[in-house]
């Protein structure tokens, strides 16, 4: 996830749309922690180290360079949880739940309630 366009240099006028106009040395990313040099754009994370005490969660998924809570099940505090796209969810799909339930958006919910 992008954070945040690094500074604009103003070598090349401020639109900001001249991308090598801009600096990434990690000073320059005041929201975010991690500068990505090469795309000379903030993000959330490069690797999980960028992810300690973030209240996404503790690993970095290098692919979207944002903070998930889990990269397998194993990984979810409550036992019997799934992980999917690196948030723990209790169900996957209507057979992870009791019969009177169905999953809705990782959750079992009753079936009177939806």
């Amino acid at each position: 996830m992008l954070i945040a366009s690094c500074v604009d240099t103003g070598l090349v006028g401020r639109t900001g749309a001249a991308r090598d106009a801009q600096v990434c040395d990690g000073s320059d990313c005041v929201v975010s922690p991690a500068c990505d040099a090469e795309a000379r754009d903030c993000r959330e994370c490069r690797d999980d180290s960028d992810c300690v005490g973030n209240p996404g969660g503790p690993y970095c998924d290098d692919n979207r360079n944002e903070c998930e809570e889990c990269r397998r099940d194993s990984d979810c505090a409550n036992p019997g949880d799934y992980c999917s796209n690196g948030r723990c969810r209790e169900c996957e799909d209507d057979g992870d739940c009791e019969r009177d339930e169905s999953c809705d958006e990782g959750r079992c919910e009753s079936n009177g309630n939806r």
